[in-house]
């Protein structure tokens, strides 16, 4: 995985890096999809992704923002990953800890959108929308 994580350029890097994880859920290689997943944030700012694996959700922001003091872009890069490691789960039926990473998600993104005077290069209401619709999902396959 590491021939994958160069970060001279860290938008587009990262933009390549998301495709690829895309690419390896669509062919349902989720063991390599979730170790590349890992992979990006301790190469590209000495993070360990587990370290959120027990934290309460509403403690995210509070670990991330103000404990790691990631960057914006970071914390862009969190989210998505925690959307992308979700999705993992999901399809392989984990629906909790599928429910937990979006949650998660959900959280960087409403914080960084709340954020005056920045400007992104995506549109938080089309990510918020999506996990609020996978986590509609997740409760319903939760219920069955």
């Amino acid at each position: 995985m590491e021939d994958y994580l160069d970060f001279s350029e860290p938008a587009e890097e990262f933009n390549k890096l998301k495709n690829k994880i895309r690419l390896l859920i669509s062919e349902q290689l989720f063991d390599e999809a979730l170790e590349l997943i890992a992979a990006i944030p301790s190469k590209c700012f000495s993070f360990d992704l587990s370290a959120t694996n027990n934290l309460p959700v509403e403690d995210i922001m509070v670990f991330l923002h103000n404990h790691r003091q990631l960057n914006h872009f970071e914390l862009l890069m969190m989210g998505d990953l925690f959307m992308l490691e979700g999705e993992v789960y999901y399809k392989l039926k984990q629906f909790s800890q599928s429910k937990n990473l979006y949650e998660k998600s959900q959280k960087v993104f409403t914080f960084l959108s709340t954020l005056k005077g920045k400007t992104f290069p995506i549109k938080f209401e089309e990510k918020l929308i999506k996990i609020q619709v996978m986590l509609r999902t997740i409760n319903i396959e939760i219920k069955q």
